[in-house]
């Protein structure tokens, strides 16, 4: 049977208010009474993956499990007692009865997006003529995620931001020397709750990027 076109007004609708993006679970794992595989539990009868998602992400959690329609669980790991059949986890959701929420002592694991904050590893002085971080980028939206993420997609160990909108990317930092952290204080211009930097001061990150991987 032929598929039919989204009528025109709910694409315009889905334009405007951005439809959300379908969970996908990781799995269907087994849990212990006794020993959690995720250890941070919450109980509602109006869980679903999206609230329980929403919820351990909100506390800087990278998983949520569902379990037995109405529990939450939360946890930076998961599947240390071994998986279960996808059919273990089968029960309804307690807000929302065409979705699944796991099973008896079986977590419906759902990736919940958090990303850990990068370690910072200092505020360092840089120079107009001779850049500590060659690499450099300008955007009104900068913050330490958005340049970090940049300077890894290109391959640079190290990220800089500096003056609130300025995103530098290099492998390797400091010679010019360290500066005060009191130096790094400008608010970032994506994030005034954080700061990026100051006027030729880098405040440096690292990426996490590995050379070979």
């Amino acid at each position: 049977m032929a598929t039919q076109p989204l009528p025109a007004i709910l694409v315009c609708l889905c334009l405007a208010a951005g439809c959300a993006e379908a969970l996908t679970p990781l799995g269907c794992y087994v849990d212990k009474g006794s020993d959690r595989d995720l250890p941070v539990l919450h109980h509602s009868s109006s869980t679903t993956p999206e609230s329980c998602v929403s919820r351990c992400k909100s506390q800087n959690y990278k998983y949520a499990g569902l379990q037995a329609s109405n529990w939450c669980l939360c946890g930076n790991s998961y599947g240390k007692h071994g998986k279960a059949s996808d059919s273990d986890c089968k029960m309804a959701c307690g807000g929302d009865s065409s979705k699944t929420c796991g099973g008896a002592y079986r977590n419906e694991v759902y990736p919940t997006g958090f990303v850990p904050a990068a370690k910072r590893l200092g505020c360092y002085v840089d120079k107009g003529s001779d850049r500590d971080l060659p690499v450099l980028h300008h955007s009104s939206s900068t913050t330490p995620e958005s340049c970090v993420s940049r300077c890894k997609s290109q391959n640079y160990k190290y990220a800089g931001l500096q003056a609130s909108n300025w995103c530098l990317c290099g492998n390797s930092y400091g010679k010019h020397g360290k500066a005060s952290d009191s130096d790094c204080k400008m608010a970032c211009g994506g994030d005034s709750s954080k700061t990026c930097g100051g006027a030729y001061r880098n405040e440096v990150y690292p990426t996490g990027f590995v050379p070979g991987q």
